[in-house]
């Protein structure tokens, strides 16, 4: 029986494996340090570090049957940190703003697909938020260059393995 922690993991490289650009991520996984109880999502954009961080890490099971979750998003928490001082980013006001998007674009992306029930989370499809999603929300001209980047990111990585 896989935990709620491997579970998710799993449906989130299924969702980047059918879109890349749903997470803007090229793909999860478990964090492999001891007291690290996270899944640490890959963007394409290699300063931002995204990572979903749990509480507890118990065992998954639809049925939710005692000592078990049927909800992966259980005692979970959304953290995004973008790096600033380089080209891409060269202030932390630069750096807090784009965190600030991409925050709340993740929190739509994930909440979107738990709704869709590629996610197994409650939690993630009753989550109330405020305003037009994130893509929604730009002009066709930003949504064009960002759909031009992430197919480069996506070369980019293909590249690399």
């Amino acid at each position: 029986m896989p935990t709620n922690i491997e579970k998710l993991a799993q449906e989130l490289n299924a969702i980047i494996a059918e879109d890349e650009n749903a997470l803007d991520c090229t793909k999860a996984y478990i964090s492999e340090l001891p007291a690290d109880q996270s899944i640490i999502m890959c963007h394409w954009y290699e300063p931002v570090l995204f990572d979903i961080k749990f509480d507890k890490i118990l065992p998954y099971d639809p049925s939710g049957a005692p000592g078990t979750t049927n909800d992966v998003f259980a005692g979970a928490e959304i953290s995004i940190d973008v790096n600033y001082g380089g080209s891409l980013h060269p202030s932390k006001a630069s750096a807090d703003k784009f965190s600030a998007h991409y925050s709340k674009f993740v929190r739509f992306a994930l909440r979107d697909a738990a709704k869709a029930g590629k996610i197994s989370s409650k939690i993630l499809s009753e989550m109330q938020l405020k305003g037009p999603a994130p893509r929604d929300s730009l002009d066709p001209g930003t949504r064009s260059m960002l759909a031009k980047e992430a197919a480069r990111a996506k070369i980019k990585a293909k590249r690399k393995k």
